[in-house]
């Protein structure tokens, strides 16, 4: 019988909204922002929500010839990361952050929305 089990699995469709920089910690990966937008009904009105995702992408995930730039409308699969750390306060934070296992292009940067 499993205990604790479940599933973190995310799927973002969304532009990325920061120029992806290469980083090499403990893996080498891209880090960016992706936009997300939904269109909400509200009482006869169309209301436009954006979210801003905070993405950590391995470097082997992204298919060769992909150039990763800012504009770009991608489908993106991965999973939430969510970690503490304290302030100077001595207060302890929290932030969340998607780590992508997959990537994929959907638009390039001129023909995105």
């Amino acid at each position: 019988m499993l205990y604790h089990s479940g599933i973190n699995k995310i799927i973002l469709v969304g532009q990325i909204a920061t120029e992806p920089f290469l980083q090499n910690e403990k893996i080498k990966a891209y880090h960016f922002t992706l936009l997300t937008k939904e269109i909400h009904d509200k009482q006869g009105v169309q209301v436009e929500h954006l979210e801003y995702h905070r993405i950590i992408l391995p470097f082997y995930t992204v298919p060769q010839g992909l150039n990763l730039q800012k504009g770009l409308l991608v489908y993106l699969e991965g999973k939430i990361h969510t970690f503490a750390w304290t302030d100077e306060q001595n207060i302890k934070r929290y932030d969340t952050e998607i780590l992508g296992t997959q990537i994929n292009c959907l638009l390039d940067a001129k023909n995105s929305v």
